[in-house]
């Protein structure tokens, strides 16, 4: 979940506020034995692997569950707050709590005299189904949202 809501803020928290990279390696890399291992990486340091064919994205160091291979790519070291990964995990519990209702069929239903219209994404009717965890949580997230991604 963590790695969808840095997508969404468009923010893998890779720069100080200065605008430097936390750090990065680029080059030949290897995976054995189901893991990275790069000079400077910190143990509970997130870090964005780059340029593998089995292995992208967001991983927490160490990972020991990785598919062994051998590429060229980068390993960009992140410094998510503290704050963000643990609204990630909440984020992820209400989505778990929630999945009834976020994936349900029915937007609206009647029988009998009755009838019930429910709200799509649980807020305003105007959302989709799978952004509905982005409307619940869009206002506590905004102070970590970037306008651009510069980042695939």
């Amino acid at each position: 979940m963590l790695e969808e809501v840095l997508r969404y803020v468009n923010n893998r928290f890779d720069r100080r506020a200065d605008g430097s990279y936390v750090g990065a390696v680029s080059g030949r890399l290897s995976i054995e034995d189901g893991m990275l291992e790069v000079e400077g990486l910190k143990p509970g340091q997130y870090y964005w692997l780059e340029g593998s064919a089995l292995n992208d994205g967001l991983h927490l160091n160490p990972d020991n569950d990785m598919a062994d291979e051998e590429f060229e790519g980068t390993v960009v070291f992140l410094a998510v707050p503290r704050a963000v990964s643990e609204l990630a995990e909440e984020i992820q519990a209400w989505c778990e709590s929630n999945a009834e209702a976020i994936g349900g069929p029915y937007q609206s239903e009647s029988f009998g005299g009755y009838s019930y219209t429910r709200a799509q994404g649980g807020v305003t009717g105007n959302e989709e189904p799978s952004a509905a965890w982005q409307v619940h949580f869009g206002a506590r997230l905004r102070p970590y949202r970037k306008l651009a991604r510069d980042w695939v």
